[in-house]
């Protein structure tokens, strides 16, 4: 493929989340390619109580981007019972739905991994697997198989699917236009001076079922001196994303609510976000990481932590573990804990946020914008896959573990 093969192209982007107010990578990535020129479809997973059985709709604020929502008639519940069976009629519905939305797709680009075991069956000539969460079941790996280019954030993720000699692709996560303005703001900022109070920012979907609560709770009532910032949705139905529902989820976000130093602000727009971060002295990011299936190797939100150059303050993030320049996080071997970084970084908040120290944090979020990860993912896509369909150069199919991110 040329090196502009992403740009004017029809894109079926395959999410495992739904499209609504929280974004994370797969939605920022459909609405990049979007600005690139491409005519974009984000299909929604499927779900039971859809209104029609297949609907198609424009995203307003994002020109060239489109929803796809269907109601199944495959039973779900069979792919615990028979994958065999279950994707042969996963494949029967791929076909029904390509053959309603009329569309012939140039690329499809994958971040669902327990659907669609072959991605033959979308009939595009470029298929692109993306896994940003551990992959580790039989078919979840298998779908690596028949695609043309493996990308993930993790290098633990693609070492899963070496066996299959599929181009492979590390790259970091995006910032997008929002995040990319305020880092690009921070470059130009004037000698830091802490507030009064410290202002700690955290971002991201209370209802998480692998937030470390206690421990974050811990933090923010033995830190009564800071105010505590807090963005996303605290209830199901405010979120898209991932839910816990549980009498103990209830129960933290109660407690939160009773402190006097925290502070909600629910979900607001990208730009209004990065424009109200400008304000943090800290941001904040607290998982358990043995709860969480990713194990806390990344997380999408810490490059648009680090756009704002403050200082930030995590459990321990493995493929941040040597650059300890740009996050202050705890031990891997819980030694030191989440609550001891953060009472450091309160000490020396000063120095934490000196230029240079906001300076690399800055450079490393800008050098990571979802448009140059596409750029990046371009020229690989151009080098290590080969010629498939009209419009498409001689490449050469090669196996290799590439690494493009400025990490």
């Amino acid at each position: 493929m040329t090196v502009d093969s992403l740009r004017n192209r029809t894109v079926l982007l395959v999410s495992p989340n739904e499209w609504g107010d929280m974004r994370v990578s797969k939605h920022h990535y459909a609405e990049a390619l979007a600005r690139r020129g491409n005519r974009v479809f984000y299909l929604n997973p499927p779900s039971s109580r859809a209104r029609d059985r297949i609907r198609v709709e424009p995203v307003p604020e994002v020109p060239g981007l489109c929803t796809i929502s269907y109601r199944p008639f495959v039973p779900y519940a069979i792919r615990f019972r028979s994958r065999f069976v279950f994707d042969h009629m996963v494949a029967a519905q791929v076909r029904w739905l390509l053959k309603r939305i009329g569309v012939q797709f140039d690329v499809v680009w994958c971040f669902e991994s327990n659907l669609y075991s072959d991605l033959r069956v979308f009939r595009a000539p470029l298929k692109i697997f993306h896994p940003v969460d551990q992959i580790s079941l039989p078919y979840q790996i298998a779908v690596a198989a028949h695609a043309d280019v493996v990308i993930s954030v993790s290098d633990s993720i693609l070492a899963k699917v070496q066996q299959f000699g599929t181009p492979q692709l590390r790259i970091e996560h995006g910032i997008g236009p929002a995040f990319v303005d305020l880092a690009q703001r921070r470059l130009g900022e004037a000698r830091y001076r802490p507030g009064s109070p410290l202002r700690a920012a955290y971002v991201g979907n209370l209802q998480m079922p692998y937030i470390d609560r206690v421990t974050m709770l811990d933090v923010v009532t033995s830190n009564t001196d800071v105010e505590f910032h807090l963005w996303g949705p605290r209830t199901s139905g405010e979120s898209n994303l991932g839910t816990d529902s549980s009498g103990e989820n209830a129960q933290f976000i109660a407690r939160l609510e009773a402190q006097p130093n925290v502070f909600f602000h629910g979900i607001v727009p990208p730009s209004r976000l990065a424009a109200e971060l400008e304000d943090a002295d800290l941001l904040f990011m607290c998982y358990d990481v043995q709860r969480d299936p990713n194990r806390g190797c990344n997380s999408h939100k810490i490059l648009e932590y680090l756009s704002t150059g403050r200082a930030i303050v995590a459990n321990f993030v493995s493929d941040y573990a040597s650059r300890r320049e740009l996050i202050e996080m705890a031990s891997k071997d819980g030694r030191r804990t989440v609550t001891d970084v953060f009472r450091g970084v309160v000490q020396e908040i000063a120095s934490l946020n000196a230029d240079a120290r906001r300076r690399a944090r800055v450079l490393h979020a800008l050098s990571n914008s979802y448009e140059k990860q596409i750029d990046r993912i371009d020229c690989f896509v151009s080098e290590n896959v080969a010629a498939r369909g009209k419009g498409m150069m001689q490449g050469s199919a090669t196996s290799q573990l590439a690494r493009a991110s400025q990490h």
